[in-house]
Order: structure tokens, then sequence, then C-alpha cells
């Protein structure tokens, strides 16, 4: 589900800035200020302190909540705010990358 946050990003915006942002903003957010194992990683420090309680198919064990339903839930929500932004910055939501075609794009510009 990550994957598709991030190539949604990509694809209706057609820069990079806005995946790599949104995967810097993911990371700092779940590890150094929640305190949350980030892909398994769990930071050495933390602006807060969290402990995780629960089932691990909802928040996501050791692997950390983007392994969980907690975390494919707040996914969907941001590719939710993905498809609204397109909408409002384009007037329509509509791929700036043609799919399969990004790295020839980058190969020539």
């Amino acid at each position: 589900m990550n994957g598709l946050l991030l190539a949604a990003g990509f694809l209706l915006s057609g820069r990079l800035a806005l995946p790599i942002g949104l995967h810097a903003a993911w990371n700092f957010t779940e590890g150094a200020v929640f305190g949350f194992p980030v892909s398994g990683d769990l930071e050495a420090a933390s602006l807060l302190s969290s402990a995780v309680n629960g089932p691990a198919l909802l928040t996501g064990g050791a692997y950390g909540p983007e392994g969980g339903l907690i975390g494919m839930a707040s996914m969907a929500v941001g590719i939710a705010a993905i498809l609204l932004w397109a909408r409002i910055r384009h007037g329509r939501v509509a791929f700036r990358v043609e799919p399969g075609r990004a790295t020839e794009r980058a190969a020539v510009g």
C-alpha cells in the first residue's frame, strides 16, 4: 500500500518531490516523533514515547503501523488527499507521467 501512495504522488504530480517528501515525512513522524518501529527498525530516540497494544493485524506489531490495517487506512487517506490535491490544482485527476514511461522520460530529460 505504501508503494501505491508514493506511486500516486509521482504519477499525479509528474515530479519526484511529492513522493520523496511523503516518504521522508512518514518515516520521520512514525519513528522520530511517535517512537513506532519504521519497517521493523526501532529508532534509538523519539519525541514521544508510545506503547503499541492490540492485535498485530491491526497495529502492525513489531513491524510498525505501516504493516497493519491502521497503516493501510492511513495510506488510503493519503491517496485520497493526493487525488483531491490533483483535482484542485489541475482541475481534473490525470496522470502527469504515463505509467511505464517514467524511466524513459528520466533517461531522455
